[in-house]
């Protein structure tokens, strides 16, 4: 059994927590796997995951978005990936973020290694939004279906309705809807939070990477405007910094620090276990997502939130949250614009023990995400197995 990730690089964040989840529940069936991540892993992936050290490209930091540019890169990946499983050719292929530049290097893979028919568990990040991305997909689709001798083999999985229609109108198998390996279920206890936290009032938090897409520009602006109307609120804001837009991330929490003690300020990258308790720290999740990049994405952090029975505070037009608007369990922000952020939050904070209510209930209805016995379906099913202990 084979994980790959080209972006997984370190510890923090999605990449890392879906491989650390994904080996936790292998390890646990009795399965041996390894991990397939990029040339520039740190001592965390190599050392506490085993990752083994593979792909010169990413997933990420593509700044040519034509058809050359998309076979360049997969062709780079499919070679990468060719070397490291040409003699073990592992029955089951993992693949956590997966987008068309991967998917096509996996189909460009199998392809060249004859006879390899191996079983490929997927989760897509990226809906194919444009045409030149449709294009692409349906081209890594096809390939994909060309070198294996059964759709059957394919299971692919996003996380929003509007991701799988899109992703269905391009890929020529079948898409479940169904959140990404998640980092709270690697606890062996849920997180809690100690009596009389609330003291001074609602924690309202951020949590992630402060890239642009995530709206943390907007929060200095839209936090001033809130703690105004509600001066007993705690803002948590939470945002790994890295190379990108970096001057506008430091200019962001500069601000952010100035603001005084409603205000507290993390820019460390989290561990696992960190970012578990500060979730669990928190009485509402704000999540101020540009809808241009997260219309039909799903989202990590809101995955967590279901899960853990958090109200949200999320875009009206980001469909990972459409379900939580319908049932009351999550406040839509109508414009997403400071006061538009101010505004949803008050209407949280208003509504926060009907919205906690509301989120709980459905945490025990969904009870654990079901990668389990997903799993267990898989590896039954893979040419190789022998007394699965799932």
């Amino acid at each position: 059994m084979t994980i790959i990730d080209p972006a997984l690089q370190g510890i923090g964040g999605h990449h890392y927590s879906a491989a650390e989840r994904l080996a936790a529940e292998l390890a646990a069936a009795g399965v041996g796997c390894r991990i397939l991540c990029s040339s520039r892993a740190d001592s965390n992936v190599i050392g506490t995951l085993k990752g083994e050290i593979c792909f010169s490209e990413s997933i990420y930091g593509r700044t040519d978005t034509g058809m050359r540019e998309f076979e360049r890169r997969a062709k780079a990946l499919a070679k990468d990936l060719s070397r490291m499983v040409q003699w073990t050719r592992p029955d089951l292929l993992i693949l956590p973020t997966c987008d068309q530049v991967l998917l096509y290097a996996a189909a460009l893979a199998i392809k060249s290694i004859g006879g390899w028919q191996p079983t490929i568990l997927a989760w897509f990040l990226y809906p194919p939004d444009d045409a030149q991305t449709q294009a692409e997909y349906r081209v890594a689709g096809e390939a994909l279906k060309s070198g294996l001798g059964s759709r059957g083999q394919v299971h692919a999985c996003c996380e929003t309705t509007a991701a799988k229609r899109l992703l269905e109108s391009c890929l020529p198998f079948a898409l479940e809807r169904r959140p990404g390996p998640s980092a709270l279920a690697n606890a062996i206890s849920p997180p809690s939070r100690e009596v009389g936290e609330r003291s001074r009032g609602p924690v309202v938090a951020c949590v992630g990477h402060a890239n642009i897409g995530k709206g943390y520009a907007l929060l200095p602006e839209a936090l001033s405007l809130a703690t105004k109307s509600h001066d007993r609120v705690v803002f948590r804001v939470h945002g790994f910094i890295d190379r990108r837009d970096t001057v506008q991330d430091h200019e962001t929490f500069r601000r952010l620090s100035e603001m005084g003690p409603g205000v507290s300020v993390h820019n460390a990258v989290l561990s696992t276990q960190g970012y578990q308790e500060f979730i669990a720290a928190a009485d509402i999740l704000l999540l101020p997502y540009a809808p241009d990049v997260y219309r039909s994405r799903g989202s990590g952090v809101f995955n967590e939130a279901e899960q853990l029975g958090k109200p949200v505070i999320a875009p009206r037009a980001c469909t990972f949250a459409e379900e939580a608007f319908a049932e009351g369990r999550a406040v839509p922000i109508e414009r997403l614009d400071p006061r538009g952020i101010a505004h949803a939050i008050a209407g949280a904070i208003g509504d926060l023990p009907q919205l906690e209510e509301r989120a709980a209930i459905h945490a025990r209805k969904r009870k654990l995400d079901g990668l389990r016995p997903l799993l267990t379906r898989l590896l039954k099913a893979a040419p190789g197995y022998c007394d699965i202990k799932l």
